[in-house]
């Protein structure tokens, strides 16, 4: 029996139906979408495509969404992009804090306050490290540099610079777009780190009456205790997995059959939130994990909005 989640990023090359049949074939449980590249309309087509998929495959696919983040990127290249250039050991090589066409020579970057931060002798690193630079002369309007490790660059390489601390703490307006994006389409969010907690807090308020309407599933693991309405039965110790707004995934000790009302206590960090629903489907004897709870699907019939808001921002971390 498979202990593990196999997570497959999908892109140009994998994005036709033919190829998705193929990954579940394989074994695929999470499509993971980069939102560093692509459109929403291409996302949107991957998840067409995966849903209707669910039903011939027999199982459900997680949608992963992973945002770009606030990350500093090389403009384009060439006069409409889409040029690959070669930066040559040596060779100097210039970064503008005003849009450039890119070169061999030069080229500018987003987030372009960043470069007064700069100074001679500190390292530039382009492409995840793979392209290395030395500071050699700062301007107001350029950072001049001489290239230390050569390779090939293109449009939005993402930029780095070791000893600058970047405070950007927040999502930016792509990554809140994208998120718009997620929440109509019914996606899994991503953890985002520590330090964006107060934007997606922020995002999440401001949307509740779409959040009302798409639902919001993300990662949540936390205990729970539940009971039987009515007071049968023992009250029983668990914890959750993904939450939506119908519903959310319980491991529990035992197999408890559908359709059992439930009532569940979830302490979080504003007070216990009390729900009210009902086992929809039980994970079958065949794909149990001995000695490991065993996972339910539970629909919400009563919990209220707030209540809902308040998982959201536990799920997300939020303070």
């Amino acid at each position: 029996m498979r202990r593990t989640k196999v997570v497959c990023t999908i892109g140009p090359a994998s994005a036709s139906r033919e190829q998705l049949e193929r990954l579940v074939a394989a074994g695929m449980d999470v499509a993971r979408l980069n939102f560093s590249h692509g459109t929403h309309a291409e996302h949107a087509a991957v998840i067409a495509l995966i849903r209707a998929g669910e039903a011939r495959w027999g199982r459900p696919v997680a949608i992963l969404q992973d945002l770009q983040g606030p990350k500093i990127r090389l403009g384009t290249f060439g006069a409409a992009g889409g040029v690959r250039v070669d930066l040559e050991p040596g060779h100097e090589f210039t970064l503008c804090a005003s849009p450039v066409a890119g070169s061999a020579a030069r080229a500018s970057i987003t987030h372009p306050g960043y470069l007064r931060e700069l100074r001679p002798g500190d390292q530039v690193w382009m492409d995840d490290g793979m392209i290395q630079l030395r500071v050699e002369e700062t301007s107001a309007d350029a950072v001049r540099c001489r290239v230390l490790v050569g390779g090939r660059v293109s449009d939005h390489k993402g930029v780095s610079f070791p000893r600058v601390e970047l405070p950007m703490s927040c999502l930016t307006d792509k990554d809140r777009g994208d998120l718009r994006f997620g929440i109509a389409h019914g996606v899994a969010f991503e953890k985002v780190g520590p330090n964006q907690h107060v934007a997606l807090r922020q995002l999440l308020a401001e949307h509740k009456v779409q959040l009302r309407h798409e639902g919001v599933r993300v990662p949540l693991e936390v205990s729970i205790r539940c009971q039987v309405k009515g007071g049968a039965g023992p009250v029983m110790e668990g914890r959750t997995g993904d939450i939506s707004r119908g519903g959310m995934l319980l491991h529990l000790p035992v197999a408890v059959p559908s359709p059992t009302v439930l009532k569940i206590s979830i302490p979080t960090a504003r007070g216990t939130v009390e729900a009210e629903g009902e086992i929809a489907w039980v994970e079958p004897p065949e794909a149990r994990i001995p000695g490991e709870s065993i996972r339910h699907g539970f629909r919400f019939t009563e919990i209220s909005w707030p209540n809902q808001l308040t998982l959201g921002l536990l799920l997300a971390g939020a303070p």
